[in-house]
């Protein structure tokens, strides 16, 4: 790593230069003094850089990277963490992102829903230790709060039962790909971002792919009221991957249907982008009222 070689302010009027060289091709260059606590970018390799409190010059390739999605131009990737602090924005649109309760970057929107969603799991857990102090030596509850926990306790036994019957629904490839074309469906781009794999190659052949089948059939794009119908069939049955046929059903658009690739990442079905434009599938449909 190389450091600053000088500063350079040959007139009162003229910006502030600092002397810098290329931690990778070591090429020469200039930058102006306030623009050093931002990340910087060699013209000649493309190395990304910045400058450290102790003046080396440092690769940002080298840093922890922090994941963003940008709802505004659909564009994923990582920001070095150390730039991620300071008022983040989309390296594409510059659009400001805030840091989640994931450690994600997300819209200020999202980041707001994401912590408000972490504050009630907070309370939940809140609320159960204090139950769990109120519990006497003996192993009984405090006669004040015997009722309210034995109704709580019953609650809690109804939403666990709910919540699993939908885990277990949730968890197959048809009901997951359902719940994809909805998101889809209302260009919630950076939502339908979860269910595909944190690979940069998937996130560019989803871009293709979204494109090419949901450019003229997103909601705000359709009547108000059109209703969509979505079918989903399994076409191969195999443990870790399956292929699935989508038909989508809409008085405006008619019948369109398409093949989709899932396959299994981290334990939970995920859309593989990739593999399903190499099938080289094609949306087949009959026109509906909004089409010639």
């Amino acid at each position: 790593m190389q450091s600053a070689e000088g500063t350079d302010s040959a007139a009162p009027s003229e910006p502030l230069t600092v002397a810098l060289r290329c931690p990778d091709c070591n090429a020469p260059g200039v930058v102006e003094w306030r623009k050093l606590q931002h990340g910087l970018k060699c013209h000649g390799c493309g190395c990304e850089f910045m400058i450290a409190k102790g003046g080396d010059v440092i690769s940002l390739r080298e840093q922890p990277q922090t994941r963003y999605t940008c709802p505004r131009c659909c564009r994923s990737g990582s920001i070095a963490a150390i730039l991620a602090v300071n008022k983040p924005c989309c390296p594409s649109c510059k659009l400001p992102l805030v840091r989640g309760p994931d450690g994600r970057l997300h819209s200020a929107q999202t980041a707001e829903r994401l912590k408000r969603q972490a504050a009630q799991q907070a309370g939940l857990q809140r609320r159960l230790e204090s139950e769990r102090k109120a519990t006497r030596d003996d192993g009984q509850l405090r006669t004040r709060i015997a009722q309210t926990a034995r109704i709580g306790a019953a609650a809690l036994v109804l939403i666990v039962g709910i919540s699993a019957a939908w885990s277990h629904r949730a968890s197959t490839p048809e009901a997951r790909a359902a719940q994809f074309i909805r998101t889809c469906l209302a260009a919630d781009w950076e939502d339908a971002g979860e269910f595909i794999e944190d690979d940069a190659v998937q996130r560019v052949e989803f871009d293709r792919w979204r494109v090419r089948y949901f450019s003229s059939i997103l909601d705000r794009h359709r009547p108000a009221g059109d209703r969509v119908v979505i079918r989903v069939d399994r076409l191969t049955d195999d443990p870790t991957q399956v292929l699935l046929r989508v038909t989508l059903r809409s008085h405006f658009f008619g019948e369109r249907s398409h093949q989709q690739c899932w396959h299994i990442r981290d334990g939970r079905w995920t859309f593989n982008a990739l593999g399903t434009l190499a099938d080289g599938n094609s949306s087949r449909g009959t026109g509906g009222k909004g089409e010639g």
